[in-house]
């Protein structure tokens, strides 16, 4: 979630990605646009699909 100031922020980008901007969602957002999930207070993120793993 973020929380913005309209007057402050002009655009929110996601992933290098302008998903808010003009005062409005891009076309298709939440729909078939999406950005990520909703992450709770002290739930762990999930590792990207391939991500590599170090070993000690």
């Amino acid at each position: 979630m973020v929380n913005r100031n309209d007057h402050a922020v002009v655009a929110t980008g996601v992933g290098g990605v302008v998903v808010f901007g003009g005062g409005r969602f891009r076309d298709g957002y939440g729909q078939t646009v999406t950005s990520g999930r909703y992450l709770r207070a002290g739930e762990r993120a999930r590792r990207p699909q391939g991500a590599l793993t170090q070993s000690a």
